[in-house]
Formats: structure tokens, C-alpha cells, sequence
């Protein structure tokens, strides 16, 4: 199915095919809303590295800067975690 939409909107530019798990994921990053504590990161080693900090979110009220590193919540180090297991907690 997807092969046969390519050929037909071939001319379209703009046109981009997402898989299914990735749909939540972008209607999340353009709805302008967000879960959480209004940050983006990405994995490293001692934990989690923020990469983004939302406008007027919690994160940004409580001093958090792009760059910064999380390695605990509530105490518990995070290290060796991935980002979905150390956000659900």
C-alpha cells in the first residue's frame, strides 16, 4: 500500500509517509502541547542529557537548561535507563 501512495503522489513534495508508531509522536510535537514537565531528551550514559526545554513550561520555571544531565529521580539513579522507561517513572 505504501509503495502504491509513493508512485501516485510521486510529483507531491511535500508529501512524507510516517509509520504508525511515529504518528503519536509528531501530532504531539505540533499540537503545541505536551506531557510532563515540558522537556525533550536524549539518552547518555550517567542518564538522560536534556536537548530542549519548552517555553513556559514547569521545566523552564524550575531552572532547567539545554545541556544540563539527569542522572536521578527521587534519588534513583537513572543510569543505564532508556528515556521511555526513566519518563514513565
Amino acid at each position: 500500500m505504501v509503495d502504491s501512495l509513493r508512485r501516485r503522489f510521486k510529483a507531491d513534495r511535500y508529501l512524507a509517509l510516517l509509520r504508525s508508531g511515529r504518528r503519536a509522536g509528531v501530532q504531539e510535537e505540533t499540537s503545541g502541547r505536551y506531557a510532563g514537565i515540558g522537556l525533550s531528551v536524549r539518552e547518555v550514559k550517567k542518564g538522560l542529557l536534556v536537548a530542549r526545554v519548552f517555553h513556559r513550561s514547569p521545566a523552564q520555571q524550575a531552572g532547567i537548561r539545554v545541556g544540563e544531565e539527569i542522572i536521578a529521580v527521587n534519588g534513583h539513579s537513572i543510569a543505564g535507563q532508556s528515556s521511555e522507561e526513566t519518563t514513565c517513572e
